[in-house]
């Protein structure tokens, strides 16, 4: 759209003022979709692989189109869409002077971009400025790295056809990653005036774990029927993991129906069964899923982990960790399913009770076919069950025994600290065989690169990059070399500079653990989030099989809100991405947010076209417009 001379009035020594024409300055707005937001083509052929809300589900132009096997073969790069348009001319007219629109899925980020290139306020008049928006389409399934080098040539394309010094970027969900990594990584900040996040994971998104671990949200109707008809124990636990989703959405999505709550997943559930002509089953999804690099840079990173190191949870009874000495079984998914189909507290004793059967069931097997009694054994070795417990309790009690009785009641409780695998490691927790993301044997090269790469992509969003690294059987020899070599020193420097250096040691180690983790964050952000809805916050563990062999060891994880899975607060967020990672606070970020605006009881997927958030970014853009550089002026 052709920018318009704007007349404002200037006085020459003369008692009537003089009309003077001002060519207005080009504001380049940069605008970044979240995963799976972009319409893909491969360039080979130039055929659509990823429209989702084509024509006849949408309105988006070109057919609906989800090609499954092409999607899937990640080393083959696709390209953002940009020659299937509007076949009417009308609508193509309409967002003609938007930059790239046919990157977008526009079902999720049409209105928002309209909007951006429509802004018409107060702030931009006074700097006689007119927006320009462009898109930055990326292929969502690859590194965010290579994504944001993407960024960097649409942000040089915006500064050189505008004129301009710099450009604003708004940026939804993993978007934002890709915005900050391009700020940090590849020279941005200086180009770059504003950061607005939507929804951005900063911290990361317990959903991504959730479905690289066992499929994207949906309900496997065929799964189940299977498993019922083969007698299967995996059939209760996928009616939990049915039934769990359904009391989600409904918690979550209210009057908008439990298919809004699943959120970008559930749609891509969709999509992908669409695109397939079939029923996807959650092996196939998950094997999908565990392609994208780009979707293990979303899971929580280690700041998230260190700060929230009880996010996840599970027993280590159903892993088959080598067990250090005590450990406590958890309700069962007999229990779990009564739990929410009847809105009750499990029943330890029950779950216990059953574990222990399926146990020694499966250990009883596992002899039979001549496996080691050793690594069998492993299972339930040093396993107390807590009906175990509180019988030895009260047998201390009925004996008038109350000094034993309360001194097992304290062991207890501190046996109860370690019977769950601590998450500070984010190390540790994805690249365990049994909790984390190499269980599958098939997947575990694939799956060890990704998260090497998310490693270190991770590390390129910090600003003081550490980790809590997993205990070593080498580290008390490697802290006793220490030590002996602090004494040596203090030794030879003498009693008076010994004490002050072991005090200014102690100082230096108290600042360090006391120092939060940092990401970083652009000077001028202005953040908007969702919040008021139930997200994902927990899981549990529930042992399919007891351990035979490390990798025949089949463990189901259930994953729960963790108001069901744990009976903590509530965690909140916008169904995807909990508040406490869309909007961390300022203590894990290298700069505070300038302004932080919570969107209330809005989906993920829903968040980019909210009027609020509308009126939040036209409120943050004019907050900072009146310290954006002018360029040359273009026409």
């Amino acid at each position: 759209m052709p920018s318009t001379p704007r007349v404002v009035y200037a006085t020459r020594n003369s008692k009537q003022p003089t009309p003077v024409h001002v060519r207005p300055s080009i504001l380049p707005i940069v605008l970044v979709p979240g995963i799976m937001g972009t319409r893909l083509t491969d360039p080979r052929t130039d055929d659509l692989v990823w429209n989702p809300s084509g024509e006849p589900f949408g309105d988006s132009p070109g057919p609906f189109t989800v090609d499954v096997e092409r999607l899937q073969q990640v080393s083959a790069p696709l390209v953002p869409d940009e020659t299937h348009r509007e076949a009417l001319r009308s609508k193509h007219r309409e967002v003609q002077h938007i930059r790239h629109w046919y990157n977008l899925v526009q079902k999720h980020y049409g209105a928002l971009a309209k909007h951006l290139a429509a802004l018409d306020l107060p702030a931009l008049e006074e700097r006689h400025l007119t927006p320009r928006v462009y898109c930055c389409g990326y292929d969502w399934r690859q590194d965010n790295a290579r994504s944001a080098a993407r960024l960097a040539g649409v942000v040089e394309e915006a500064l050189r056809e505008t004129g301009a010094s710099k450009v604003i970027v708004v940026a939804h969900g993993m978007g934002g990653l890709v915005a900050r990594y391009y700020c940090h990584a590849l020279g941005g900040e200086s180009k770059v005036h504003q950061l607005v996040l939507l929804a951005s994971p900063t911290l990361g998104s317990p959903a991504a774990y959730a479905q690289l671990r066992q499929g994207a949200y949906g309900l496997y109707g065929n799964d189940l029927a299977d498993q019922i008809e083969a007698s299967s124990p995996a059939a209760a636990e996928e009616c939990v993991e049915t039934a769990s989703q359904l009391i989600a959405g409904a918690a979550m999505a209210g009057a908008q129906g439990p298919s809004e709550a699943l959120g970008v997943f559930g749609e891509l559930y969709l999509a992908l069964c669409l695109g397939a002509g079939r029923a996807l089953s959650r092996a196939e999804t998950r094997h999908f899923l565990r392609q994208l690099p780009s979707l293990y840079q979303l899971m929580p990173n280690a700041t998230f982990c260190n700060a929230f190191r009880d996010w996840l949870v599970f027993d280590p009874a159903a892993t088959g960790h080598r067990p250090t000495g005590f450990m406590i079984q958890l309700p069962s998914t007999e229990d779990l399913t009564a739990a929410i189909t009847r809105q009750r507290a499990p029943s330890f004793a029950t779950g216990s009770d059953l574990a222990s059967a399926q146990h020694a069931e499966a250990l009883n097997a596992a002899r039979a076919a001549g496996e080691s009694a050793e690594v069998s054994g492993r299972a339930s070795r040093n396993v107390a069950t807590l009906p175990a417990l509180t019988e030895r309790v009260r047998a201390h009690l009925v004996a008038g025994e109350v000094g034993e009785a309360v001194a097992l009641l304290y062991e207890l409780a501190e046996q109860c600290e370690r019977a769950f695998i601590d998450a500070r490691s984010s190390r540790a927790l994805y690249e365990d065989i049994y909790t984390g993301l190499l269980d599958v044997v098939s997947l575990r090269a694939l799956s060890a690169g990704h998260l090497l790469s998310a490693r270190a992509f991770d590390a390129a969003l910090s600003v003081d990059a550490r980790e809590v690294e997993p205990f070593s059987p080498i580290e008390p020899f490697r802290a006793a070399f220490a030590a002996a070599g602090v004494e040596l020193g203090d030794a030879l420097a003498g009693p008076s500079a010994a004490v002050d250096r072991r005090e200014m040691r102690n100082l230096a180690a108290a600042a360090e653990a006391s120092r939060p983790m940092r990401v970083y964050m652009h000077p001028c952000t202005a953040n908007l989030y969702g919040d008021g809805l139930p997200c994902d916050g927990g899981a549990v563990l529930i042992p399919q099989r007891a351990v035979s062999r490390d990798d025949s060891n089949l463990v189901k994880v259930l994953y729960l809100p963790k108001v069901l899975a744990t009976g903590g607060p509530l965690a909140v967020g916008d169904g995807s991405v909990p508040s406490r990672s869309a909007n961390p606070s300022a203590a894990h970020l290298s700069r505070s947010f300038e302004r932080a605006v919570a969107i209330a009881n809005v989906t993920h997927t829903a968040l980019p076209s909210h009027a609020q958030t509308l009126t939040a970014i036209d409120a943050a853009i004019s907050e900072n417009i009146a310290a954006f550089p002018l360029g040359a002026r273009r026409s």
